[in-house]
């Protein structure tokens, strides 16, 4: 769970699961116990603790495909993030993608993530992505809604 390879709320989900195997290997460790006839044991039974683990592996798979199904995705998620720097005033008017690709925020580290964020801003109007050419290079300049620079400048961000 702590090498960032699935979402955050995914994360969070599976992290459940520590809780969640134990339970099940008791459940299953009662279930063998009573279909046997034997005496409940105090400990729980290696075949029921590996039947639990499978299950949640089982388990674990299922919760993967339904996240990526109804995640918000990549794009969103760099939406979400990209718009919390804009918030807190560490993107501003007139900044370039270009300085947003420079620092590699957490969520924002290779330069697609970071498009697919900005076109998902643009497309609900937080910002437009203009491309400004100059003797060389082109450039990207980020220009916010009026709205939300206003909004910034009155917090004094």
């Amino acid at each position: 769970m702590r090498c960032n390879e699935h979402p955050p709320y995914l994360i969070a989900h599976l992290a459940k699961y520590r809780s969640l195997m134990p339970s099940i290997a008791l459940i299953c460790h009662c279930v063998e116990t009573i279909d046997s006839g034997q005496l409940m044991e105090t400990t729980v039974s290696v075949p029921a603790a590996l039947q639990a683990a499978a299950w949640c592996d089982y388990l674990r798979a299922h919760a993967i495909r339904i996240y990526g199904a109804t995640g918000p995705g990549p794009a969103l998620e760099a939406a979400h993030i990209l718009l919390q720097k804009i918030k807190s005033g560490q993107i501003i008017n007139d900044m370039t993608v270009r300085d947003i690709n420079r620092p590699k925020w957490s969520g924002l580290s290779d330069p697609e993530t970071v498009k697919a964020g900005l076109e998902c801003l643009q497309a609900h109007s937080w910002l437009m992505v203009e491309t400004i050419r100059t003797g060389g290079r082109t450039s990207d300049l980020i220009r916010l809604h009026p709205e939300i620079h206003c909004q910034n400048c009155q917090k004094g961000t």
